[in-house]
This record gives structure tokens, C-alpha cells and sequence, in this order.
């Protein structure tokens, strides 16, 4: 089974880390979802809310924007995605 491990960190401090379902962002380029077995990449993220969807269910956070990273973390079909924010908020 396919698994995605989301981080979303600040300089400051790491404040969510956890297995979800999908991560809901927006970058210069538009909205996006990362879902587990997504494609390496690495971009922007502008102001506004990203979303974290995992079994117990919705997590946001206000971010004043940033950048994220998605690739393979070691073992067979885990993804991680981390949102690095410059300075964010969990709602």
C-alpha cells in the first residue's frame, strides 16, 4: 500500500508531521494536490491555506508562503512531502 508521510515545518519550529491521504497547496503556477506515489518535484508556495487530509480527518495551515519538496522516502511506495514555510499558522 502506497503511504504519504507530510511535514510542515518553519524555521522555528516543525509544526505537523503525520501520514495523510492528500496535501492541498497552491504555487505560482496554480492549486495542486499531492497524493502518495507522486512525482518528484519541488516548487513554490504562495500566501494562503494548505490542507492536510488524513483518517481523523482535515488539518490546516496559514502560511505566508514558501516552498515544498515531494520524493521517495526509502522504503518501496512511501512519498514525503514537506511544505517549508517561512512563517505559518495552524488554524
Amino acid at each position: 500500500m502506497a503511504t504519504l508521510l507530510v511535514e510542515i515545518v518553519t524555521p522555528e519550529a516543525a509544526l505537523w508531521k503525520g501520514e495523510a491521504s492528500a496535501l492541498l497547496a497552491r504555487s505560482s503556477e496554480g492549486q495542486f494536490t499531492i497524493m502518495p506515489q507522486h512525482t518528484p518535484t519541488v516548487g513554490d508556495l504562495v500566501p494562503g491555506v494548505v490542507r492536510v487530509m488524513t483518517a481523523s480527518g482535515e488539518l490546516s495551515f496559514e502560511i505566508e508562503g514558501g516552498y515544498f519538496q515531494v520524493g521517495p522516502e526509502g522504503s518501496e511506495g512511501v512519498t514525503r512531502a514537506t511544505v517549508l514555510a517561512g512563517v505559518a499558522t495552524q488554524l
